[in-house]
């Protein structure tokens, strides 16, 4: 059976996938169009140009019929991008497991951000997950890929990357930072350990006290992900110690970027927000560019250079949800939908 699906959608454009059963032509019909690969390849891409804001549109890839509606028009001139790369999980691993790539790790760390210097990122917020094991040879190869960076870097990290072995701050630099940007003030909360501490709680209820509008990234979720269904995704593991200030936090428009379990999922906790990112080494090999308009923050999937990579994660992934019986690694249940990686937030 034909595989085909929808990777990101924005005002004007769409871009898709597919993986034919074998070789052959693929053939893409909408509002009237028809595009056909060159190639007889069997798997690529199409992307959709031209199309109008806020519009439904009904489109066929080789038999699979697919639906999507365009995003609203920004207002006023573009303020500034910014990417959203979770969980590289740079490795020394000679095999790869499960649909994750481990072998070309570091080529997709350093892919990603070319690209997005390429596609106009200003910086990139890495929420966790650099390494894959957190040992020092891991740790110097992240320093090697990640010195002179395209674009400056805001990395935190994740309870992969074993921060308390003393490596983060030898290589990668402070758990915590805080910058403003876009008329937000931007705070990263180390919750390596699962946890929130009692000092980044508090700090989160300092800004939020200012009045300041926040953007909080953190590797653990700090509501449940209620889209995911993994006994991880419950929140943070202490929870009831901060129940207070979570229960404040549904009262200001925060945006939470999350990483850890990286299927894209997106939740409304009152006025709070928190985006669970996708990651690139593995199905469905994203990571997010985000274009700020006076209307909000638009948020657009974008995926690996190689559709091929990205379809043998998604084929890998299936093969060991089945020969382990470990359903998280089904591509259906990690890539979600599309909306959940491509929408507009407003404040």
């Amino acid at each position: 059976m034909n595989y085909a699906d929808i990777i990101n959608v924005t005002e004007n454009s769409a871009l898709f996938s597919y993986e034919l059963e074998g070789a052959g032509f693929a053939v893409l019909t909408i509002d009237g169009r028809e595009y056909k690969s060159v190639e007889a390849t069997g798997t690529g891409r199409f992307e959709v140009k031209d199309l109008v804001p806020g519009r439904f549109y009904e489109a066929e890839l080789s038999g699979v019929k697919l639906e999507f509606t365009t995003l609203p028009a920004p207002e006023g001139e573009e303020l500034g991008r910014f990417a959203l790369i979770s969980d590289p999980h740079v490795s020394l691993k000679d095999e790869n497991r499960k649909g994750r790539f481990f072998i070309e790790s570091a080529f997709l760390m350093s892919e990603t951000l070319a690209n997005a210097a390429k596609l106009g990122a200003e910086f990139a917020v890495m929420p966790g997950d650099i390494t894959n094991i957190g040992t020092e040879d891991e740790y110097m190869l992240c320093d090697t890929l990640l010195t002179n960076p395209p674009i400056p870097l805001h990395l935190l990290p994740g309870n992969h990357d074993y921060p308390e072995r003393g490596f983060w701050e030898k290589y990668l630099g402070p758990r915590r930072w805080c910058f403003e940007k876009f008329g937000f003030t931007w705070l990263a909360v180390d919750t390596s350990d699962g946890t929130l501490t009692a000092e980044d709680a508090a700090l989160i209820k300092e800004h939020l006290d200012k009045g300041e509008k926040l953007i909080i990234s953190s590797h653990y979720h700090l509501f449940e992900a209620p889209r995911i269904n993994h006994n991880s995704c419950l929140g943070i593991k202490n929870k009831e110690e901060h129940k207070e200030l979570l229960e404040e936090l549904k009262n200001f428009p925060v945006m939470i970027y999350a990483g850890h379990q990286n299927i894209c999922s997106c939740a409304r906790f009152g006025k709070a927000v928190q985006l669970n990112l996708p990651q690139i080494p593995q199905f469905p090999c994203e990571w997010l560019l985000v274009r700020v308009f006076a209307n909000g923050f638009y948020h657009q999937a974008i995926p690996i250079t190689s559709e091929v990579m990205r379809q043998w994660s998604r084929r890998s992934g299936d093969a060991a949800a089945d020969f382990y019986g470990e359903r998280q690694w089904k591509s259906a249940y990690r890539l979600q939908t599309f909306e959940q990686s491509n929408f507009i937030w407003k404040d």
